[in-house]
């Protein structure tokens, strides 16, 4: 984008609800940046029950906010997978042969050598 071109306003049916429920939300303590709160936390602990609500009502009414759980999920699992050692190829369950063996140990000894 041009340093000097705008940004696209958010369509006129987001606006609308915005100007509508925005304000409500904001005062029930449901705003997206609550939902986003709430969307962490989740992951870390159980949420109360009124937490729970709170993050229920919005996720209901913001489109944009309605993936954050799904996403902060997705964001975990693939954490875990990155981080997780995978020793299959070590472990004893893995069978040679012994002429495999030996031959590992052959090998092994002549660049030893």
């Amino acid at each position: 984008m041009k340093p000097d071109s705008k940004i696209p306003s958010p369509p006129l049916s987001y606006r609308m609800t915005e100007a509508v429920v925005g304000p409500l939300l904001k005062r029930l303590g449901v705003s997206c940046r609550d939902a986003f709160t709430l969307s962490c936390d989740q992951m870390d602990r159980e949420l109360t029950g009124l937490e729970s609500f709170r993050l229920r009502a919005h996720l209901v009414m913001c489109r944009i906010c309605r993936h954050l759980p799904r996403q902060f999920q997705g964001l975990r699992a693939l954490i875990r997978a990155a981080t997780c050692h995978h020793d299959d190829h070590h472990t004893p369950d893995v069978a040679l042969s012994p002429e495999a063996k030996e031959r590992i140990r052959e090998s092994l000894a002549a660049q030893k050598k």
